[in-house]
């Protein structure tokens, strides 16, 4: 319960409170914010005992989330034309479906896998799932071009 009194309230102020951000730096900026926040956030679920240790994770995942969402959806969006920007947001809203059908088998394994082999089930599930989130991270700063602006969009 704690964590969902913390993560929505926590996503809302960070997305009104840097809305403007994206015009004035772009949309790079907010995907690597939010892919460290991300990551920082799962990893911080991993020593979780006692529930009031979800604050952290409920922090760093709520700004993650604020930062990502749009960020993710105006930048796939945006490298379409104009008039195809609908079916660009349709496609970057499936592909976190994608992800979704992927990750959630992996996950599934890890922590089914882990238990059997004795180490630390969920542990090893938040840090995995944080090391590949911020492999794509590097992956995509790697290769993508700058992305732009709101403006430009």
């Amino acid at each position: 319960m704690l964590f969902f009194n913390i993560y929505p309230p926590i996503a809302f102020v960070t997305r009104i409170s840097m809305r403007r951000v994206p015009d004035r730096l772009g949309i790079r900026p907010m995907i690597g914010l939010g892919i460290v926040a991300l990551v920082i956030g799962l990893c911080a679920l991993a020593p979780v005992h006692d529930a009031w240790q979800l604050l952290i994770p409920a922090l760093f995942l709520g700004v993650a989330h604020a930062s990502l969402f749009p960020a993710v959806v105006a930048g796939g969006s945006g490298a379409f034309p104009g008039r195809y920007r609908g079916i660009g947001t349709t496609l970057v809203l499936a592909m976190f479906d994608v992800g979704t059908l992927l990750g959630s088998p992996l996950a599934g394994a890890i922590l089914t896998y882990a238990k059997v082999d004795g180490l630390p089930n969920y542990g090893l599930m938040f840090v995995t799932v944080a090391g590949l989130i911020l492999l794509s991270g590097v992956l995509y700063f790697g290769v993508s071009r700058k992305a732009p602006t709101r403006r430009g969009i």
